[in-house]
């Protein structure tokens, strides 16, 4: 082979891998691109905003201000696990069944000018004046519920027993122990005279932040009253304060 042939065998060689990297940066700016749709995809999908309408909606609809859902369940299972979502509540809500909320964040508001009251369901355990309250929202570990401008209605729960009550706060957990957060600002709470259901259960440490809020009800100083085993409008219950230092943190 003469040293012209060599080098132009040479010279093909070169050009040959010149755009064998040429195409390899083209794979590779496609793969880019694809992972960056599919990026932006899943942070789109992570946050909604949706409308619910006890009264009137329907949960197939897509959840707008025009076409509202009729649950809050529904709205909840549109947002995938660590998702955002803000739902707005046309009218008043009746908790009936547990809320499953997991690992997302929920923000309940009102619609503008309009103060939802959300009330839950309370169900009889042995005779009709012993009341368990079977409906709250469950929250997995690291799950957040936000409250503005409605009106939480604590229920009435007739004649009291400690053992009555396991795990029936208005906020419990599900699946895994660990910490939750509640957050209610700019609203009402209404707590009644007679033994009521506390908000959250012993099952894990909590973190509530009321911010602005009123108490309407019976008892106008909530703190230390809607955690675990508060029987009655006297205070704290003695075997209830140590898990109490040791688990709250309120602001």
């Amino acid at each position: 082979m003469t040293p012209e042939q060599q080098l132009a065998d040479a010279a093909a060689l070169m050009g040959l891998a010149r755009d064998d990297v040429a195409g390899l940066s083209g794979v590779a700016d496609a793969q880019i691109t694809r992972v960056g749709d599919r990026y932006d995809q899943i942070i789109a999908n992570g946050k909604a905003g949706l409308w619910v309408d006890q009264s009137n909606g329907d949960d197939t609809a897509p959840g707008t201000e025009a076409a509202p859902l009729k649950s809050i369940q529904a709205a909840i299972d549109l947002v995938p696990q660590g998702g955002w979502l803000d739902i707005t509540l046309v009218g008043n809500y009746h908790v009936s069944t547990p809320i499953l909320i997991g690992r997302r964040a929920v923000l309940i508001r009102g619609a503008t000018g309009v103060k939802p009251v959300i009330t839950f369901e309370r169900g009889t355990e042995g005779s009709a004046t012993v009341y368990r309250v079977v409906a709250g929202f469950v929250l997995s570990s690291a799950a957040t519920m936000l409250f503005h401008t409605v009106r939480l209605e604590i229920p009435e729960l007739g004649s009291f027993h400690p053992y009555t009550l396991a795990n029936a706060g208005l906020f419990s957990y599900g699946d895994d122990w660990g910490h939750g957060n509640v957050v209610v600002r700019n609203s009402e709470l209404v707590i009644p005279a007679t033994p009521f259901c506390w908000m959250f259960n012993a099952t894990s440490t909590w973190r509530f932040i009321s911010y602005l809020n009123t108490y309407p009800g019976a008892i106008t100083n909530p703190y230390g009253r809607l955690f675990h085993d508060q029987p009655n409008t006297a205070g704290v219950s003695a075997h209830a304060l140590p898990w109490l230092l040791t688990n709250l943190t309120t602001v």
